[in-house]
């Protein structure tokens, strides 16, 4: 079964749980990597929380 990510209420993009729990990772290490606030790209973008 996939899982959206959701990004601004646009649920387009559909992909599997594995793939979207890959994507969660990358997108916190690189967030974290650049000094930016993880729990701030959460409220921008909630469907990239994991599954």
């Amino acid at each position: 079964m996939g899982a959206p990510i959701i990004i601004g209420n646009n649920y387009d993009l559909w992909v599997s749980n594995s793939m979207k729990d890959a994507f969660c990772e990358v997108l916190t290490a690189v967030a974290t990597l650049e000094g930016h606030n993880v729990e701030a790209i959460y409220e921008e973008a909630p469907g990239v929380a994991g599954t």
